[in-house]
């Protein structure tokens, strides 16, 4: 499908426009189901590199398990090609470069009335922790957004255990610094020698030299992402050793492309398209309009909608009311401001045909600034 240009605008800009609806979603009212556990499994400096996404490199069971169990999303981006500003942006829902966060390092403070989205999950009820990494390009009291930040923070740990929870795991085993000989060795440590990636086992994009340093590269990253698969394994049995699997929606996901060159720091698809995966529990798929099992969709999405995204299922709608984002349901996800397919490829032909008669991107943009705002 041909993307219109306010949709790419949207994408580059950062416009919210959330994977599910926020308002009048169809099916069951969510009183009547229980509101959801939420855990999120973030890992690092990973494309779209899992069985699950045709990579036949991978070994990665349990992930390719619980996409077969959920949706997947061939088109996710990050908002940013490098780790602590796209963190920024996912846990405040903009666009980093909008708070003067767009610089790896920044301690920005965040304007009037930006808030990060687990505060208000707090607000709701909900038991929120985060384990372990935060890198953050701001100054915030992290007490005030979990309830627990740290290397040990856990679902587990909540006082009452009726209470919803939102749970988010960050592994950092395929950080970049792990792909170098040294740091794979203290990965991989625990696999048997024989489960080892051959170098001639791998794929080479054709953008790189097919060179057996590069292959090297790429096989020590197939085996940091298994051994990252077999961690998610772990945090999914947790949930099904309490019986919790049935209540709780997962959500897998990457903070950017992986740490190889032209990838991540780079706004290429090499450096911003990232694996996304959601498994919704069959009693709240009715409601949240998504979740059939083993489907894909090929929608574009940003990184940016999570934590709209978990408010909207949390049924925390504070958020939306104190920042004025509108979301337009779909049955398998949104398109933002509400175009159908046909109206996208009709802004299109329009944006591509005023092109043709001699418009130039000086003459359209502010047109497409105002269409943003709005």
């Amino acid at each position: 499908m041909r993307m219109g240009w306010r949709w790419l605008l949207v994408v580059v800009l950062g416009l919210n426009a959330g994977v599910w609806s926020v308002g009048a979603v169809a099916g069951e009212p969510l009183a009547a189901v229980g509101r959801p556990n939420i855990v999120w499994i973030s890992c690092e400096d990973i494309s779209p590199l899992l069985g699950c996404y045709g990579v036949t490199s991978a070994r990665t069971p349990r992930l390719d398990r619980l996409a077969a169990e959920g949706v997947l999303w061939t088109q996710a981006f990050a908002c940013h090609g490098v780790c602590a500003p796209s963190r920024t942006g996912i846990i405040t829902a903009r666009h980093p470069i909008s708070l003067g966060a767009n610089h790896m390092r920044s301690r920005v403070t965040l304007p009037a009335g930006v808030r990060l989205f687990p505060e208000l999950l707090r607000e709701s009820g909900y038991y929120c922790t985060n384990n372990s990494k935060t890198d953050y390009n701001l100054v915030r009291d992290l007490k005030v957004v979990w309830d627990e930040s740290s290397g040990k923070a856990h679902w587990r740990n909540r006082r009452k255990s009726e209470q919803p929870f939102f749970a988010v795991f960050n592994l950092t085993m395929t950080h970049e610094s792990k792909v170098w000989p040294e740091g794979w060795r203290e990965v991989v440590r625990g696999l048997e020698p024989t489960t080892l990636t051959r170098t001639d086992a791998v794929t080479v994009p054709p953008l790189y030299p097919d060179t057996e340093v590069v292959r090297g590269d790429f096989a020590r990253l197939t085996d940091l992402i298994a051994v990252m698969d077999r961690e998610v394994g772990r945090l999914l049995d947790e949930l099904d050793s309490a019986g919790l699997a049935d209540d709780t929606i997962v959500m897998f996901w990457s903070d950017h492309g992986n740490g190889l060159p032209r990838a991540k720091r780079w706004v290429y698809d090499s450096g911003l398209r990232v694996p996304l995966i959601v498994r919704v529990p069959e009693k709240y798929r009715e409601w949240a309009g998504v979740g059939i099992a083993g489907s894909r969709d090929e929608r574009m999405v940003s990184l940016l909608d999570l934590g709209p995204t978990v408010l909207s299922l949390a049924g925390a709608t504070s958020w939306f009311k104190n920042e004025g984002v509108g979301y337009t349901s779909r049955a398998a996800g949104t398109i933002p401001v509400g175009l159908t397919d046909a109206e996208l490829r009709g802004l299109t032909e329009e944006f591509r045909g005023r092109l043709a008669a001699g418009e130039t991107l000086d003459d359209l943009l502010p047109e497409a600034f105002a269409a943003v705002r709005e």
